[in-house]
């Protein structure tokens, strides 16, 4: 399939894992947790559909206050940043869906879709890439297909597909869906021939697109209208993939995925995979977003969780209360996340009425867009690395250890001129107002939100 130009991916970078919280924050979902080493499960997405399709054919589609932060990722894989798409509000899998297709088939004409969500992990790589090459013989026939994971334990946490008896081969058809069922009923389930539902899949756009106008035809206006898209989402409903057009549908065909596979949206999935990754078994769950170190005596299973200035424990086994949106009386102290952009990522380490101090970091040959302040003046102290700092038409150079002064007014503009290595400056605002707001743009190589 890596060969075939009209095949392509799309992962689903949605959710922020409230059951995962404080890992996973709305600034910062689960997806883009470093969760071994530098990667991120995002960078673990990738890297295994690297192995099926083109840098250039892998899509993604997330909130539009989160496309840095996944192109962030992405970019590293030379994932081109017009391959983010995004939404303007969050409006469930048929909108993503639907968004996602309209917008790849304008740009290629029919071609063969496969949607994969972004926290899944497969143990199995050469299974996986088998899978879905058996999951394109059947788009190729214009039929609507899909994985099922083979279960390993009564979960009440996903839906359930149920084929019809006879297997056609190495797939089956789908009889009928379940819902998140009760313990009760998940325990009944596991005993027969049923199968997980994985959100993962695949069809030819034009199919989709036949399939939307027929079953959900409020949807199909995203095909007659994309350049007007976000002004149309606002006016969808909340509605599934599975609930607006997989349950309705006569056939659809199943495709059995029977390794080790885990979705890492709970606190127990990620234990597993821990434990699946390191070999080992652990008592505790111990991560630590902002590299801090976790020590613990305790006897008991716990999850401990340190991000920034939040700490956060809880017994394994109970029920979580919290999440970043409960009102809480809690004293937690909250330090910035970092905030990313196309060109790269900064922080704010302090902020007051009238100074604001930021680290930022610009890619290899980044640039930030040529500027204005109205009510600020602005001192770079070159941190790591060269930079090219343009001033009203005139050029600095600007080694390690370097500083220069922007008074407000000037048009100005930062460059990273190494093609290897990162430029790290601390930032220094100071005058009547310091609101990220004031700043006006003259040149912006993504000409979008970004904001410096």
């Amino acid at each position: 399939m890596k060969n075939k130009s009209h095949s392509f991916a799309v992962i689903l970078c949605g959710g922020h894992g409230k059951r995962v919280w404080p890992m996973s924050t709305l600034k910062n979902p689960k997806y883009a947790v470093r969760i071994h080493q530098d990667e991120t499960i995002l960078d673990f997405t990738i890297k295994r559909l690297l192995g099926i399709f083109r840098n250039n054919n892998i899509f993604l589609i997330t909130n539009v206050n989160t496309k840095d932060l996944v192109f962030n990722i992405s970019r590293k894989y030379n994932i081109p940043y017009r391959n983010i798409i995004t939404e303007s509000i969050t409006r469930n899998t048929l909108a993503a869906f639907s968004l996602a297709t309209s917008i790849i088939q304008s740009k290629h004409g029919d071609c063969n879709l496969f949607f994969f969500p972004a926290d899944h992990y497969f143990e199995n790589n050469k299974e996986f890439i088998k899978i879905i090459n058996q999951l394109e013989v059947h788009v190729n026939h214009n039929r609507y297909a899909t994985i099922g994971i083979k279960p390993n334990f009564p979960s009440t946490d996903y839906g359930y597909l149920i084929p019809k008896e006879s297997s056609k081969g190495n797939f089956f058809t789908i009889r009928k869906f379940i819902e998140k069922p009760r313990a009760s009923i998940a325990q009944k389930l596991i005993k027969s021939h049923v199968f997980w539902n994985a959100g993962i899949y695949a069809f030819k756009s034009n199919f989709f697109e036949h399939l939307v106008k027929t079953y959900q035809p409020l949807y199909h206006i995203l095909f007659e209208n994309i350049k007007n898209h976000e002004d149309i989402y606002k006016t969808l409903p909340q509605l599934s993939i599975d609930k607006g057009i997989s349950e309705l549908l006569p056939e659809i065909y199943l495709v059995p995925y029977k390794q080790n596979w885990l979705d890492l949206g709970d606190w127990n999935q990620l234990k597993i995979f821990y434990e699946v990754f390191f070999k080992r078994k652990m008592k505790n769950l111990m991560i630590s977003v902002d590299g801090k170190e976790i020590i613990s005596e305790s006897n008991n299973s716990l999850v401990i969780v340190s991000n920034h200035d939040r700490v956060f424990v809880k017994d394994f086994n109970q029920k979580q209360a919290f999440h970043e949106s409960t009102p809480s009386s809690l004293s937690f102290s909250f330090e910035e996340e970092s905030d990313y952009r196309p060109w790269g990522f900064y922080k704010t380490l302090f902020l007051s009425d009238h100074v604001r101090v930021k680290s930022l970091s610009l890619y290899p040959g980044e640039m930030i867009s040529l500027q204005t302040h109205r009510y600020r003046d602005e001192h770079w102290f070159i941190v790591n690395g060269s930079a090219r700092v343009i001033i009203d038409g005139i050029d600095y150079k600007l080694s390690k250890h370097k500083t220069i002064t922007i008074k407000r007014g000037c048009k100005h503009r930062l460059i990273n001129i190494s093609k290897k290595n990162l430029l790290s400056l601390i930032e220094i605002q100071y005058g009547s107002k310091v609101m990220e707001t004031d700043i006006k743009r003259y040149d912006d190589k993504y000409s979008h939100h970004s904001k410096k």
